[in-house]
């Protein structure tokens, strides 16, 4: 869930909420809900588990699995870029920490879309 107060120096998550629209689509969170109550806009997002930096961390640890899985979920990264690019909308804040692994599929890799300001 994010929060931001209504005429404050941002003004980013309606554009947010339309671009997860247009996003719609596996490997990107579904928006849940987008709305106004007094002073503050909110978006209600799908709950995710960790960023896949804490998941490669994890896999370097178990070094049976740690390549092919490592590989596995950079292919996942690389098309999730792919489908937003083909969108034409550009993340601005590629890190392994907006890369997260899915709560309900931990095989699915999300990209989480934050809009930044100019």
């Amino acid at each position: 869930m994010k929060c931001e107060k209504i005429g404050g120096k941002f003004d980013i998550l309606e554009n947010e909420a339309y671009s997860l629209l247009a996003l719609k689509s596996f490997g990107i969170p579904k928006l849940i809900s987008f709305g106004k109550v007094p002073g503050f806009k909110i978006l209600i997002e799908e709950l995710l588990g960790k960023a896949i930096n804490i998941v490669c961390n994890e896999l370097i640890k178990n070094k049976n699995k740690e390549l092919n899985d490592i590989c596995l979920i950079a292919i996942q990264c690389i098309d999730r870029l792919e489908f937003i690019h083909s969108k034409y909308i550009i993340h601005r804040d590629i890190k392994p920490g907006n890369f997260l692994i899915g709560r309900n599929d931990p095989n699915v890799i999300y990209l989480f879309y934050l809009l930044k300001n100019k």
